[in-house]
């Protein structure tokens, strides 16, 4: 995410208050990805090595 907000530091928006919407999205969008890597993570290598079963 550090590196997301200072690549967008980079862009001229106009105002501040677009750079904000900007760095929500941005934030927002890498926030999902990273959310559902980690599910798959969770269910492929550490649900089934302490014999958690998943709904």
């Amino acid at each position: 995410m550090a590196a997301a907000g200072q690549t967008l530091r980079l862009y001229d928006f106009g105002s501040f208050d677009a750079y904000l919407i900007a760095m929500g999205i941005t934030f927002t969008l890498i926030g999902f990805a990273a959310r559902a890597l980690i599910r798959g993570w969770f269910r492929a290598r550490i649900a089934p090595r302490f014999g958690i079963r998943l709904a």
